[in-house]
């Protein structure tokens, strides 16, 4: 059985008495390269998972313009490792590159120590999709001036789109809160944060008479059943906040002191699932 293993060569010229001579160095590197193998099997599998989560290491030789990357995160079909400046740039949104310029800009003049923007870039197909970019400067030349910068690349493109979702919804919910014909609370710890225009018409006060005030003192001080208003409408609260709503009858009082009946509908309230 034949083994194999790996060796390295050293050949060096020398001279004795006289004489040519070549003194052959070898020495057995075997262990090494299955490190270095090692090594390399894993950086690709760690730059795998980084591309499928939308990660990329990149580094710009600033010198022969040359950027480098170490995963396929536009997943092109003619990827390369290695992108001039030129190629890469021509993929910025117009509307993003200024802000990518002035970034760079500000980094190799010294005025900031690293940038990071968010900006859109084009993939094979056309499609732009969003990327936050951090970079940093990470090599000089002998007389400071930068020769390599270094970053990384995060996909956002899911983060833009809910937030576009998010921005839809939440002018959704104020053009509710703003054109129901019904009065509207927000509460927040037992107090008034917010309130429609027609809960001030409705009260005879500014929003900002309401706001801060608790539910209960716009109402009698006893309901028509003689309970306490202020126990009875915490009583509510708990029940809403255990079952999630609480629909019941109530005798609210106007700034002027007359009173009406009215049918409260308590509801929990998230903002951050808008």
């Amino acid at each position: 059985m034949v083994n194999f293993f790996s060796v390295e060569f050293s050949i060096r010229y020398v001279k004795i008495t006289g004489s040519d001579r070549y003194l052959v160095l070898v020495r057995d590197i075997t262990e090494r390269k299955e490190k270095e193998k090692e090594l390399r099997e894993f950086k690709e599998k760690i730059d795998l998972i980084l591309s499928e989560e939308g990660y990329n290491f990149w580094d710009w030789d600033i010198k022969t313009g040359k950027i480098r990357f170490t995963s396929n995160i536009l997943s092109d079909r003619d990827f390369k490792k290695v992108y001039s400046s030129r190629e890469w740039f021509e993929r910025i949104h117009p509307d993003d590159y200024k802000n990518l310029m002035d970034g760079y800009d500000m980094c190799l003049t010294g005025m900031i120590d690293k940038y990071d923007v968010e900006l859109q870039v084009k993939n094979y197909n056309g499609e732009y999709r969003w990327f936050m970019e951090v970079g940093k400067i990470f090599e000089f030349d002998e007389k400071k001036r930068p020769l390599r910068i270094n970053g990384l690349h995060i996909e956002i493109t899911r983060l833009k789109k809910l937030n576009e979702e998010l921005g839809k919804n939440k002018e959704f919910f104020k053009s509710i809160f703003d054109n129901t014909p019904d009065a509207i609370f927000l509460l927040q710890n037992d107090k008034i944060i917010d309130c429609n225009k027609v809960a001030e018409k409705m009260f005879y006060l500014s929003k900002r008479e309401i706001v801060g005030k608790t539910p209960y003192y716009f109402s009698t001080p006893f309901q028509n059943d003689g309970s306490n208003s202020e126990e009875n409408a915490k009583f509510h609260i708990e029940r809403c906040l255990k079952n999630k709503k609480e629909i019941f009858n109530w005798t609210h009082r106007k700034a002027d002191g007359t009173s009406f009946e009215s049918e409260i509908y308590f509801s929990i309230f998230d903002e951050k699932k808008i």
